[in-house]
C-alpha cells in the first residue's frame, strides 16, 4: 500500500491479507455428555468455547464435549488472528429410565422417563420387545437388552432390561379332581415352590400333592425365586354321597337306589346279573354280584356292590297243629335251618318237624347263607278245647229272661230240656215251665270238644195282668193324666208295677189297678204293667205301645163356678167332662157333658177328681179341676218326692227321701208345652229351683234315679 503527497514523496507499506477460516461443521445435535470432533478445512488453528461450563472443546483436538443444556460460542482462531465462529447448543439428557428392568418371559411391563415425546427401542428385540411410544416391555426370551429412550434431540437414555425364564409347564395327573381326593402337579423346572389361589378349596403340598377341600376352582402356581411362574387352573367336583338302597337283590326282585347329590348317572359293571336304570332302579337278573356307580360332573363317582341271590320255593305241609301234636313242613331247595320264632308256642327240629307247645301263632322261617334264601310261614297252634266256667243267675222265671256268659268265645249254647227252657245264641235263657233244666255251653276246634255246664231253676211267674184301660194309640206331645187300667185288681199277697218309657207315671191308685200317665215328649212311649206274686221276685209284664205326635197338645184352666165347672178355653173343638175316684183312680165319662161348661150344684170333691177332656186339632188333652195326689212311679217304691210351697212365687224346694247316698237324683223342669226349662242334679236329695224367670201356670218336674226315670211331681206357680 502507497501513500503518495503532491510531491512525490510516497512511503510504502505491504499489507498481507489472510483467509478467514471455512465455517465450523459438525455442531447439530449434541447432548449432555456427548463428544464431537470438530474439523475446519483450514489447519494450523485453535479452538476456544465462550462458555465452557456449557461445552468445552480441546484447543487442537477440536472435540466438543457437552457439560450442561445451553448454547455457547465456538472459535476456529488462526495464528493470522483471522478465525471464524459458530453456535453450539447443548440438548439435555432424558431423565433416568424408570420401572422393572426384570421381568418373566411372557409378562410385560411398563418403563417411563421424565421427559414427554421420546420414542424407546430395543436393542435385541428377540429378547425383549418395547413399545415404542408407551415404553411397555414384553419379555420374549430369557436374556438381557439394552432399552432406550430417545427424544426428538438425538438425546437418550438407557437401561437393561433382563428377561428371566419361566418355569416350564406344570404337568398335572388332572385338571380336576373330585372332593376328598388328590392330583399330583409337577414341573421340569427346578427350584420351585408350590402354592395354591385358595386353600379352602384345595391344597397342594412342597412335593406337588394337591388335595381337595371343598368343591370350587383354584390356581395352582409353580413359582421361581425369580417370582416367574407357572399356573394351571384345577377344579375340585363335589363328591356323589354313599349310595343308600340294599346291597342286595332277590332273584327277579328290584330295589331303588339312591344318592343326595343330583344329576349324576347310573352304572352298572354287568347289566347281566344287576340292571340299573337312570333312576336308581335295579333288578336283579341273575344270581352273582355286579358293582354300581353313580358318577357327577368331573367323573366323581360314588360305587356299591349289589349281589342278587336265588330265592327258594314256598314252604309246604300243614301249618296248623294243636297242642303236643307234631306235624312236618318242608323245603324242596337243600341246605337251609329251621328256626320258629317262638318256642314256647311251638319248636322246629332240623328236619322241619314242628311240636305245638301253647295256643298261639308261631313264625317259621327257612333260612339259607343268604338272605334271599329265606322261606317263611306262619302256624297257628291250636289251644285243647276247653269251655270254660259259666257264669250268670242260677234261676229264671217262666216268661223271663235271665242272661249267661262264658270267658271262652266261639262256643254253641244249648239247653238239655227245651220244655223247662230254652237259650238262644247269645246265652240268653227264657224260662218255658217250672223245673231244673241244664244249659251246656259246647266249645269246639279242630282239636275236640269241651262242655261247661250249669244248672238253671225256673220258677213260676204271677199270671199275666191285663191292661184293658188306656187312650187312643195316638197322642200328643203334653198329654197329661191319661188313665190306664188293669182287668183286676192287685191280687192278695202279690203286688203290680206301673213303669214308662218316655212317658211319666204320675200317680198310681192304692190297690194298684189303675195309674195316670203323662207323655211330655214326642216318640215312642211304652208302658208296662208287671206282676209279681209272693212267693218269689219273678213278674210277668204286659206292655202297650203308643205312638206321641210332635204336636203339642195345650192345657186349658178348668175352674168351678157356682154352680158348674167351666173350661175356659172356648177355642178347642170338643168337650168331654168326667171324674176319677180319689181312691181308685177310676175313671167315668160323665153322659152328655159335651159343652164347654158342666153344670154340678154339688161336686163331690171328697171323693171325686173332677175334669174335662178337650180335643184341639186331634190333640187330646185331660185338665183336672183338683189334681190328683202324685205318687212315685213303681220303679221308685219307697222313695218320697215333695215339692213345696205348692203353689210357689219365686222358688221351689225339693227334698227326696228313701235313697242310698250313692244314688244321683236328677231333675228336669217342664213347662205346659213340653219345653224344658231347668234341669240339674239334687245334693243328698236336696235342692231347689229357681222361678223368677217362669210365667205363672202348672210345671212338672221329672226325676231320674241313677239315670232312670223315677217319678214326677206337679207344681203352680203364682
Amino acid at each position: 500500500i502507497t501513500y503518495s503527497v503532491s510531491s512525490g514523496c510516497r512511503t510504502t507499506i505491504v499489507v498481507t491479507v489472510n483467509p478467514i477460516p471455512p465455517a465450523i461443521s459438525g455442531l447439530a445435535g449434541i447432548c449432555v455428555n456427548d463428544t464431537r470432533t470438530l474439523a475446519n478445512a483450514m489447519p494450523g488453528g485453535s479452538w476456544i468455547s465462550t462458555l465452557p461450563s456449557i461445552a468445552t472443546v480441546g484447543s487442537s483436538s477440536g472435540i466438543v464435549t457437552g457439560m450442561s443444556a445451553g448454547t455457547t460460542t465456538l472459535t476456529y482462531m488462526m495464528p493470522t488472528g483471522c478465525y471464524t465462529t459458530a453456535d453450539v447448543v447443548i440438548n439435555p439428557l432424558p431423565g433416568t429410565i424408570t420401572g422393572n428392568t426384570s421381568l418373566c418371559a411372557e409378562h410385560t411391563t411398563t418403563l417411563g422417563d421424565g421427559p414427554a415425546g421420546g420414542i424407546w427401542s430395543s436393542a435385541n428385540t428377540t429378547i425383549v420387545f418395547v413399545e415404542p411410544v408407551t415404553g411397555v416391555v414384553m419379555g420374549n426370551n430369557a436374556g438381557t437388552a439394552t432399552i432406550t429412550y430417545t427424544l426428538g434431540t438425538g438425546c437418550k437414555a438407557t437401561v437393561v432390561v433382563t428377561v428371566h425364564p419361566l418355569p416350564a409347564v406344570i404337568i398335572a395327573t388332572s385338571d380336576h379332581l373330585c372332593l376328598g381326593d388328590t392330583a399330583m402337579v409337577s414341573d421340569a423346572t427346578a427350584g420351585g415352590a408350590w402354592t395354591s389361589s385358595d386353600a379352602g378349596v384345595a391344597i397342594v403340598t412342597s412335593g406337588g400333592t394337591v388335595s381337595g377341600v371343598t368343591a370350587g376352582v383354584v390356581t395352582i402356581s409353580y413359582q421361581l425365586a425369580t417370582t416367574c411362574v407357572s399356573t394351571m387352573s384345577l377344579t375340585v367336583n363335589p363328591m356323589p354321597s354313599a349310595i343308600s338302597g340294599p346291597a342286595f337283590l332277590c332273584y327277579g326282585g328290584t330295589a331303588v337306589l339312591g344318592n343326595a347329590v343330583k344329576g349324576g348317572a347310573w352304572n352298572s359293571s354287568d347289566a347281566s346279573v344287576v340292571s340299573v336304570n337312570d333312576t336308581g332302579l335295579t333288578s336283579g337278573i341273575s344270581v352273582g354280584t355286579a358293582s354300581i356307580t353313580y358318577t357327577t360332573t368331573g367323573n366323581c363317582m360314588a360305587m356299591t356292590t349289589v349281589t342278587v341271590y336265588p330265592t327258594l320255593y314256598p314252604i309246604s305241609g300243614d301249618t296248623a297243629l294243636c297242642v303236643g301234636s307234631v306235624d312236618t313242613l318242608y323245603e324242596s331247595t337243600p341246605g337251609g335251618i329251621w328256626s320258629s320264632g317262638n318256642t314256647a308256642v311251638a319248636s322246629i327240629d332240623a328236619s322241619g318237624a314242628v311240636t305245638g307247645h301253647a295256643a298261639g301263632r308261631v313264625h317259621i322261617v327257612y333260612t339259607l347263607a343268604n338272605s334271599c334264601g329265606t322261606a317263611e310261614a306262619d302256624m297257628e297252634v291250636f289251644p285243647l278245647p276247653y269251655a270254660g266256667a259259666i257264669k250268670g243267675d242260677t234261676s229264671v222265671c217262666t216268661h223271663g229272661t235271665i242272661q249267661l256268659t262264658d270267658s271262652i268265645k266261639g262256643g254253641v249254647w244249648m239247653s238239655l230240656n227245651d220244655k223247662l227252657a230254652t237259650v238262644d245264641t247269645l246265652g240268653e235263657v227264657t224260662g218255658v215251665a217250672p223245673g231244673t233244666d241244664t244249659v251246656f255251653y259246647i266249645y269246639s276246634n279242630r282239636c275236640g270238644a269241651d262242655i261247661a255246664r250249669l244248672a238253671i231253676t225256673v220258677i213260676q211267674a204271677a199270671e199275666n195282668a191285663h191292661i184293658i184301660i188306656h187312650p187312643d194309640s195316638v197322642l200328643c206331645s203334653n198329654t197329661m193324666f191319661m188313665n190306664f187300667g188293669a182287668d183286676s185288681p192287685e191280687p192278695t199277697g202279690g203286688r203290680y208295677v206301673w213303669s214308662a218309657e218316655n212317658a211319666i207315671v204320675y200317680a198310681v191308685a192304692k190297690n194298684k189297678q189303675n195309674c195316670l200317665i203323662s207323655f211330655p215328649g214326642a216318640g215312642v212311649s211304652t208302658i208296662r204293667l208287671s206282676s209279681q206274686t209272693q212267693s218269689s221276685d219273678c213278674m210277668s209284664e204286659e206292655k202297650r205301645t203308643f205312638y206321641v205326635s210332635s204336636e203339642v197338645s195345650s192345657y186349658p184352666e178348668v175352674i168351678y163356678y157356682d154352680p158348674e165347672f167351666i173350661c175356659k178355653d172356648h177355642t178347642v173343638d170338643s168337650f168331654k167332662w168326667g171324674y176319677d175316684d180319689v181312691v181308685t183312680l177310676d175313671s167315668t165319662l160323665i153322659p152328655g157333658a159335651v159343652n164347654q161348661n158342666y153344670y154340678e150344684p154339688s161336686p163331690d170333691f171328697s171323693r171325686k177328681n173332677y175334669w174335662v177332656l178337650t180335643f184341639r186339632q186331634g190333640c187330646m188333652q185331660k185338665s183336672y179341676y183338683n189334681t190328683p195326689t202324685l205318687v212315685s212311679s213303681a220303679g221308685a217304691d219307697g222313695v218320697d218326692i215333695k215339692l213345696y210351697p205348692n203353689p210357689a212365687d219365686a222358688t221351689i224346694n225339693i227334698i227326696v227321701s228313701g235313697i242310698n247316698r250313692s244314688d244321683i237324683i236328677g231333675y228336669r223342669l217342664i213347662d205346659i208345652l213340653g219345653k224344658e226349662r231347668a234341669i240339674g242334679n239334687l245334693a243328698d236329695g236336696k235342692g231347689s229351683i229357681q222361678l223368677s224367670g217362669a210365667v205363672s201356670g202348672v210345671y212338672m218336674v221329672l226325676f231320674t234315679r241313677n239315670g232312670v226315670n223315677m217319678g214326677a211331681k206337679v207344681f203352680v206357680k203364682n
